[in-house]
């Protein structure tokens, strides 16, 4: 019996032609033997992976991260309830950075749509995601027909910058929003689509003081997406938190 340590050359040797009607074939295996190291369980994996083209990655997050540790994330059709019943479609849906030290956190069904997909007529969330020592984001989507009877209006159309910020203050900070706590306001265009830019500070916020949010409309939905954080997370990570604003394309 052959160890596990070593491999037999075996070869196939042919009968003569009287003898391949009696039995097939037989087998001689030579005296000489290779020793060979085996593989791992872990470089057998490795091989299959690279032969197969598979990321080891995480799903949404396959995408190596950059120089300041983000990463991109882009849902499939699977990832949400808006998705899984096609309120927003699955292509060229939204995507967004998120830092590769962030936990996806949990969206309770009330707040998910899970209930009312595909006809929601209140807001929901989509994603989560957050981190106890730098702050958190939070994608939320409405149905344009709450807001407009044009379900093609870009944000422009949907209304001035004010206007928003009154329509949608409770869902920037969690509470409510005075217009003299918005330090910035701006209008952008991204890739042909206008986006909304705000900052804000609301000590009273239940997201956090400081808040960076982009609002935009695509495809019959409002997108707000905002980035929150309290004093200490504010500090400490500011240049991180306006990347992840800065990152959302719809």
């Amino acid at each position: 019996m052959l160890s596990s340590q070593q491999v037999r050359l075996c070869v196939a040797v042919p009968l003569q032609s009287k003898q391949i009607q009696q039995r097939p074939n037989r087998v001689s295996c030579s005296a000489n033997t290779v020793k060979q190291q085996l593989p791992s369980r872990r470089q057998l994996l490795e091989a299959a992976v690279l032969t197969a083209g598979i990321s080891l990655l995480p799903p949404n997050l396959a995408q190596a991260a950059d120089e300041g540790g983000l990463k991109q994330f882009k849902p499939n059709k699977q990832s949400t309830p808006s998705l899984r019943s096609g309120q927003i479609s699955a292509e060229n849906v939204y995507s967004f950075s998120i830092p590769t030290n962030w936990s996806q956190e949990q969206v309770a069904n009330i707040k998910s749509g899970n209930f009312c997909m595909p006809r929601c007529d209140e807001p929901w969330t989509e994603f989560i995601f957050q981190n106890s020592g730098e702050g958190k984001l939070e994608l939320t989507v409405a149905p344009l027909r709450r807001i407009t009877q044009n379900p093609k209006a870009s944000i422009d159309q949907v209304g001035s910058l004010d206007g928003i910020i009154e329509s949608f203050g409770n869902f920037i900070t969690g509470t409510y929003l005075e217009p003299d706590d918005v330090v910035s306001r701006d209008k952008k265009s991204v890739d042909g689509r206008t986006y909304y830019v705000f900052e804000a500070n609301a000590p009273y916020g239940s997201n956090g003081a400081h808040t960076l949010t982009s609002v935009t409309t695509k495809d019959g939905n409002a997108y707000l997406f905002v980035v929150s954080a309290n004093e200490k997370q504010w500090s400490k990570s500011q240049s991180k938190l306006r990347k992840l604003q800065e990152s959302f394309r719809a």
